[in-house]
């Protein structure tokens, strides 16, 4: 009671990256659904969230050689994305008097994902690779939280939520080929003659076979 939430920062250790740098929109979004410990997900899964997201960084270009100084202290290059007071006070309470599954009944945890409108057209972009279980990878909350009842004085204070190895995450990956060529190969096997095509990320695969080959070495 009477906290005030002065503000609330996600942060992520950068662990490398595929693709050109360049400027980009991330956007966190509240989950409204459970992802479960003992289920198997496929990576084109969605888990469903808040409409609205509960935290944004725009513009940002991923620096992975300079420091991050947070107040009088440089740590090593990560980003931080402030996410809006309202989240802070719903970890708070989330928190309060309750073990892991009571805080996970109340939060269900986040969805991070890049703004494909802004900054970058199709085809563009990095895929960042994270260290979420490093101890910079976090949520700080920001606050300031009385003495006691009656003294009307306010003291500073912040407390970290961790993401560790008992932490259920989930990686996500959509693909559009409406646009592209290969949408005429799909399905096509007589194509493959001329081309085959091959993705990471839960992309296409191409199945080659040799029908004849023992005939051949006879």
């Amino acid at each position: 009671n009477n906290v005030q939430i002065d503000s609330v920062v996600l942060s992520i250790v950068y662990a490398g990256y595929y693709g050109k740098l360049s400027a980009q929109t991330i956007l966190v979004h509240k989950l409204t659904e459970d992802i479960n410990n003992d289920t198997s997900y496929y990576s084109n899964r969605k888990f469903s969230t808040e409409i609205n997201p509960c935290g944004k960084l725009e513009g940002i270009t991923p620096n992975m050689t300079d420091s991050v100084a947070v107040g009088s202290v440089k740590w090593l290059p990560h980003m931080r994305i402030p996410l809006y007071n309202y989240v802070g006070m719903d970890l708070l309470n989330s928190a309060s008097g309750s073990g892991s599954d009571g805080f996970l009944t109340k939060f269900k945890g986040i969805k991070i994902s890049v703004d494909t409108t802004k900054n970058q057209l199709a085809g563009e972009g990095t895929i960042l690779n994270v260290n979420l279980l490093h101890g910079l990878s976090k949520i700080t909350v920001y606050y300031k939280a009385p003495l006691n009842d009656s003294s009307g004085i306010y003291k500073n204070e912040e407390f970290d939520f961790y993401i560790n190895s008992l932490s259920n995450r989930h990686g996500n990956f959509y693909h559009n080929y409406s646009s592209v060529q290969l949408k005429n190969w799909i399905g096509d096997y007589s194509k493959g003659n001329e081309l085959l095509y091959i993705q990471t990320m839960a992309g296409v695969k191409s199945k080659l076979e040799f029908p004849f080959l023992k005939q051949v070495s006879e």
